[in-house]
């Protein structure tokens, strides 16, 4: 009966949250190769779109799991930090980022920066995490489009208003899903 409950854990959605933290790896190594612009974008959109996809397997399919919410949640960190890193390590190195850079690719990640430390000590407090708000899904949504122009504005600055507008929007839902989390792992009183 024990060995029938694991292996409903190893399900597709599951799946396509690892597929989405070793594409992170796919983007980091991409940025560290100096590949183009657009195909760093296009592995990072895909990386993306599990996100979407894992959800609505899982909730098509009925197979919503603890471990799948866990998961998904660590797998979006994994790519969104991740490839954060990758570009501010990578494009610093090779002198291509400006203070503007810096505050966009902050903007961006304004979540990730105020909310992630918290749910680190979530999970090893053994806290319930929280279901994905409305909100949260928001932020996810606008960071998977704000990332993607932000990786091809580096290498072609003619990106550079809409790069400033969808980190904009994207700092403003980060802010609100940061403080939607902060509540609802008990770390702000409501």
């Amino acid at each position: 009966m024990k060995r029938e409950k694991e292996e409903k854990k190893l399900n597709l959605p599951n799946l396509l949250c690892f597929a989405r933290i070793l594409l992170m790896f796919v983007v980091a190594y991409s940025i560290f190769s100096g590949l183009n612009a657009w195909f760093i974008a296009a592995i990072f959109a895909i990386a993306a779109l599990t996100d979407f996809f894992d959800g609505f397997l899982a909730r098509k399919l009925n197979m919503k799991t603890e471990l799948g919410r866990k998961l998904d949640l660590i797998a979006d960190r994994v790519l969104w930090v991740g490839t954060a890193i990758a570009i501010l390590v990578f494009y610093t190195l090779a002198g291509k980022l400006a203070l503007a850079h810096y505050l966009l690719l902050g903007a961006i990640m304004i979540r990730e920066i105020l909310a992630t430390p918290f749910l680190i000590i979530a999970l090893m407090q053994g806290k319930p995490i929280p279901h994905a708000s409305k909100i949260a899904k928001a932020t996810t949504f606008a960071q998977g489009f704000a990332i993607p122009v932000f990786i091809v504005m580096i290498s072609y600055p003619a990106w550079g208003y809409a790069s400033l507008l969808l980190s904009i929007v994207t700092m403003i839902l980060g802010i609100f899903s940061a403080a939607h989390y902060l509540k609802d792992l008990g770390f702000v009183r409501r």
